[in-house]
């Protein structure tokens, strides 16, 4: 939260602080009691002895009441200017983790916030929000401490593992880690190197897999007088085998690892390759027998030379040294012969070779390269003196030389070592300071500056107990680890430490003695910085105490189990649940002694099915007797237990008590057998009623064919027999002319003509009512059964609207068709003339009610070449919405008892999706008609039929 900054200001006295604290208070509506103001003054005054940033707030405004000199000084602004603001100013966060408090008292809730002040100054809090009740009142406190030195040092250290493990790869020597059997855990790519195995092959071996068998009972014997006796072993020599079968002579200190009890886990060493160093060695051995036997036999290089540098003797020795013959240097000049003109290393030897020449005698003894005649470089030590005439004046030089080329390489060798060393002091990512035998600083690496603020020049020389005095009792354990290390023993301790700073330091302390031919000469002290291990240690102890309040709190059972399903740990209800007292009168026993022994086998079955499988087994139902011997059910999950590296462990489990709810749900059971036999006769009837009201519907049908029938067939029938009549007459006439003789020619010509007349309009008249009882036959043939046939679409409906004029006869409602005469269909025209009838029917009757002249339009299109639209629409009434997604809906109805069945639209649903196999949906505003659009293939699907 950023605020404003203010000058330092002096800690007030007690009676100071509970004064301002009381003029700081916020007005409240309701002012506190007089006991609430003393716990308040005494809240106050246990405020400002914390270094931590405290608050306390009232839970149901959030707002802040009191604060200590901490929070005023991390926030910037005056301690009397905080009590009132609210808790989300300062930060969000912290807003939301006491609001989240107040909505469960009794609960800690952590937060994490930065604090900016407005001096720039940026603090990492980690914050505590928990509500309490206090003199009936929920008053709630907040707790903030500084994390931010904690997060640097946690990223420092994650620096100095990447650093520590850079080092570890770097290293010329390799590094090796065993287990207590021996086997390979760690090493480094230098160790690998050096046996020529790749990494996998190394973890499957034992160092002894690795060293020849006459070499075993030699390390054994270090290793359990001295690694084990003493926590490391004295640099000793052994052999590796190498991967190829060679063997290498290697250097090695073998160091014993502990855990944190003090039991060994294993051990690791530091190994060199010593090949060249023995190489070197056995060269060194061969120079010094030469030069026994040149100091028995004076076989030392031994040269005569004059001022011009000429050769005028080489012994035989050094004659053989170098590789030539007598005649082949004397009168040489060195330089060029004996002497190269320029050392490897670049210094120019001529003006060397000048000076001994002319001044042996400040040049008694000098080492310089020298070369063979093959071209191989040598080092030689040479002793000069000069061989002077009678006027004292140098006229030879006698010089004596030995080759000193193993001893330069074995101080080169040296050097590298020392380099190496320093590096590694230097570069160490722990604190190391080099002690005298009286424990007196002579050396420090950066680390140690790093870590406890001295630098080297303010150390050196000081007692290291007076620099670093232990917490308790500043010298005691820095006086027994040096009696210990000056009595040769490795000290290994926790120990706390401050800083050059005052702040205090949780460090591991090793102390290693520096024996140099038996006397102790200084020690080691070695420092690792613990402090975040340790508050880790104690946030840990606190997480895992509050994960038990948790698991304790909750209604669900949790327990876990070993891999021999014995219990490790549960929760409170699980113990009550098994009859304990306590979590830990459960540790270590099994199913079959607790209170569900019945069960145990079909628990313990459940158990290894998931140890076995790796698979959890989860909300599954089982049975549980309980303690008192009641039965009750449960509804458990159960998952494999799993460590760091993936292995299975152990289970863990939970269940709920369902017991509550398996009794509901039988009665639910019961309930729904005697529902579901209602519902079946209800059915049966309701079925029954179904098949009538489809009966009647049919007689319905029928008598609107039969009165079509009867009101087509009239019109032709009545002009026929109009017309016999009208013939009849005339017959008789004519009969009776010619019985009276009076028959003239123009009779027989008016009879014949209208004879024919009368014969051409009974053949049309009886024509037409035979077409017409043909299509009534067709139609009564398609009504009466589901028959499939191939038709035109726009005659079949046209012949089918003839049957409805009786319908329609009284009304002046009309019918347009807008179908292709082309259509065609296969498919079931009888139901399809079903549902156009319920559909007109259902017009007539509910959509023209009040309406004098309606217009029905039915429409067919081809929708595409396998399906065909038809659209039925009236200018009707139309059908309100809440009631349109309702009209299929059998029994559905809004003329009931009005001549409304209830089953026609249900009934020409059903013909569509099923007999025609199309689809239907019905569309309507009130007010401005109704539109069915059905669906249907033009080839019908197949089905049997009644």
């Amino acid at each position: 939260m950023k605020g404003r900054s203010k000058p330092h200001r002096k800690r007030a006295s007690q009676a100071e602080r509970i004064s301002v604290r009381e003029r700081s208070l916020p007005r409240r509506r309701h002012p506190a009691s007089p006991s609430q103001s003393v716990d308040l003054q005494r809240l106050g005054h246990l405020l400002d002895q914390s270094s931590d940033l405290i608050l306390a707030f009232d839970a149901s405004s959030l707002r802040i009441e009191v604060a200590n000199d901490t929070a005023s000084a991390w926030l910037g602004r005056e301690r009397e200017s905080l009590p009132g603001t609210p808790l989300a100013a300062i930060h969000p966060l912290l807003g939301d983790a006491a609001r989240a408090a107040a909505a469960n008292p009794g609960c800690s809730i952590p937060a994490r916030a930065m604090l900016l002040s407005d001096d720039g100054a940026e603090r990492t809090v980690d914050g505590w929000a928990r509500v309490s009740t206090v003199h009936g009142k929920l008053i709630g406190t907040l707790v903030a401490r500084d994390v931010s030195d904690r997060i640097r040092v946690e990223e420092s250290l994650r620096d100095s593992a990447l650093q520590y493990r850079r080092l570890h790869e770097w290293m010329r020597d390799g590094f090796a880690q065993v287990d207590m059997e021996g086997r390979l855990q760690e090493f480094n790519s230098a160790y690998q190197s050096l046996l020529g195995y790749s990494q996998e092959e190394l973890r499957q071996l034992t160092y002894e897999d690795l060293t020849p068998e006459e070499w075993h009972p030699i390390e054994a014997a270090i290793v359990r007088l001295q690694v084990f006796e003493r926590g490391y072993s004295e640099v000793y020599e052994k052999e590796y085998r190498r991967k190829g079968g060679t063997v290498v002579p290697v250097e090695l200190r073998t160091y014993l690892i502990r855990d944190a009890s003090g039991s060994p886990t294993g051990m690791w060493a530091i190994v060199r390759d010593i090949s060249d160093r023995k190489r070197a060695a056995q060269q060194l051995l061969e120079s010094e027998r030469k030069y026994r036997e040149l100091v028995e036999n004076a076989n030392s290089i031994i040269l005569r030379w004059n001022r011009r540098g000429e050769i005028l003797f080489v012994n035989e020795f050094g004659l053989r040294f170098f590789g030539y013959r007598q005649d082949e240097l004397v009168g040489q000049h060195v330089i060029g012969t004996l002497v190269p003109p320029g050392e490897s290393t670049g210094r120019d030897l001529r003006p060397l070779m000048e000076a001994v020449c002319l001044h042996p005698e400040q040049f008694e003894r000098n080492v310089n390269e020298n070369m063979c005649r093959n071209g191989e470089r040598v080092w030689i030590a040479w002793t000069n003196r000069a061989i002077l005439d009678e006027r004292r004046e140098v006229v030879e030089v006698f010089s004596v030389g030995s080759d000193i080329s193993d001893r330069k390489r074995a101080e080169e060798e040296l050097g590298r070592q020392r380099s190496l060393f320093r590096n590694l002091f230097e570069g160490a990512p722990v604190a190391i300071a080099i002690l005298d035998h009286d424990g007196r600083i002579l050396e420090l690496n950066r680390s140690f500056e790093t870590l406890f603020g001295y630098p080297e020049s303010e150390a050196t020389g000081r007692d290291i107990n007076e620099l670093l005095p232990g917490e308790t009792d500043p010298s005691a354990d820095g006086d027994v680890s040096l009696m210990a290390c000056s009595a040769g023993r490795v000290v290994e301790m926790e120990a706390v430490r401050h800083s050059r700073d005052g702040r205090r330091l949780d460090v591991h302390l090793v102390r290693y003695p520096n024996i140099v031919q038996g006397r102790l000469v200084g020690v080691f002290a070695i420092y690792r910085d613990i402090t975040d291990r340790k508050r880790a240690e104690a946030a840990l102890r606190a997480s895992r105490n509050l994960l038990q309040a948790v698991l304790d709190t909750i209604p669900t059972r949790v327990f876990w189990k070993d891999r021999d399903l014995r219990y490790l740990g549960c929760n409170q209800a699980f113990a009550r649940d098994a009859g304990a007292r306590s979590p830990d009168e459960i540790i270590g026993l099994d199913d079959y002694r607790l209170g569900w022994r019945a069960q145990a086998d079909l628990y313990r079955q459940d158990d290894r099915r998931v140890l076995e499988s790796g698979e959890p087994k989860l909300d599954y139902e089982e049975p549980q007797t309980t303690p008192e011997g009641n039965r009750v059910w449960l509804q458990t999950s159960k998952i494999p237990l799993r460590d760091p590296d993936g292995a299975i462990v152990g289970i863990l489990g939970t269940y709920q008590d369902i017991t509550a709810r398996k009794l509901a749900e039988e009665e639910l059971a019961r309930h729904r057998d005697q529902l579901e036999g209602r519902v079946a006769e209800r059915t049966a009837e309701l079925r029954q009623a179904m098949e009538q009201l489809l009966q009647a519907e049919k007689l319905a049908a029928l008598g609107h064919l039969v009165a079509g029938m009867a009101h087509e067939l009239n019109t032709p029938l009545g002009n026929a027999r109009t017309v016999a009549s009208a013939l009849g007459v005339d017959v008789r006439s004519f009969a009776a002319a010619v019985d009276a003789g009076a028959l003239r020619r123009s009779q027989v010509d008016t009879f014949l003509t209208r004879s024919r007349e009368a014969v051409e309009l009974l053949e049309r008249n009886a024509a037409r009512a035979a077409d017409l009882i043909a299509s009534f036959k067709q139609v009564a043939v398609d009504q009466a059964s589901v028959r499939r046939r191939r038709f035109p679409l726009r005659q079949t409906v046209a012949e089918w609207l003839v049957t409805l004029q009786p319908l329609l006869k009284h009304t002046a409602h009309r019918v347009e068709l807008d179908i292709p005469a082309d259509l065609d269909m296969d498919s079931y025209p009888g139901p399809l003339e079903q549902v156009l009838t319920n559909l007109i029917g259902n017009s007539v009757l509910h959509g023209f009610a009040g309406i004098d002249a309606g217009v029905i339009c039915i429409r067919a299109a081809r929708r595409d070449p396998d399906r065909v639209q038809l659209d039925y629409a009236d200018d009707g009434v139309g059908i309100p919405a809440p009631i349109l997604h309702r009209v299929f809906e059998p029994f559905f109805t809004t003329q009931l008892g009005k001549g409304g069945s209830g089953l026609g639209l249900y009934i020409v649903y059903n013909l569509v999706t099923g007999v025609l196999g199309g689809t239907i949906q019905g569309f309507s505003d009130a007010g401005k008609g109704v539109r069915f659009a059905l669906t249907l293939p033009r080839t019908a699907p197949d089905r049997s039929t009644d």
